[in-house]
């Protein structure tokens, strides 16, 4: 019995911890912080976190579980139903196929990938929401929002890649 149930657990285990570690990131995000000039401002943690399971291990975070991840972040955030989840959704839709592309390479490609994908994700929420609300959101949040986003993904996928090290141990036993 024991020998049917410990594979089960380590299953179950790298089946919900990413979804799990976004949930988390997405609760982090939540919280009020205010940056002069800029106003409430927070990176986009659960992007970084969906950028760094679909390069690495897209089975481990299906689109399914990104989809709910961007609803809580909408409903939490208060912005647009949807918006996060379809962005996010185009993230891994994007990443999935040209995830080759990062693996054997420096972190600073990584990186440069994830920066990329910040500015476009952003530019397409901005217009998303300017046409939501039919009146030009203002830029600056959003510019203050991709740049924390990028200037935060070293530590972020640095804290994601040790819990995907001890995933892959749980694997090999």
């Amino acid at each position: 019995m024991n020998d049917r149930i410990v594979p089960t657990a380590q299953r179950l285990s790298r089946a919900t911890v990413p979804f799990v570690l976004c949930l988390v990131l997405v609760l982090i995000a939540a919280l009020p912080l205010t940056i002069p000039y800029i106003g409430s401002v927070t990176p986009m943690f659960a992007l970084m976190a969906v950028f760094y399971w679909c390069i690495y291990r897209p089975d481990y975070l299906p689109p399914y579980a990104i989809f709910m991840v961007g609803v809580l972040y909408d409903v939490l955030g208060g912005g647009p139903l949807g918006l996060t989840a379809l962005l996010l959704l185009l993230v891994h839709a994007f990443i999935v196929p040209q995830r080759r592309v990062f693996h054997g390479k420096s972190f600073f490609v990584e990186w440069l990938g994830f920066a990329i994908v910040v500015l476009g994700l952003s530019v397409i929420g901005w217009l998303a929401a300017s046409i939501y609300y039919v009146i030009p959101m203002q830029p600056m949040p959003v510019i203050g929002q991709a740049g924390l986003t990028i200037s935060f993904y070293p530590c972020i996928a640095w804290m994601i890649s040790q819990i995907h090290r001890r995933l892959v141990r749980l694997e090999v036993t």
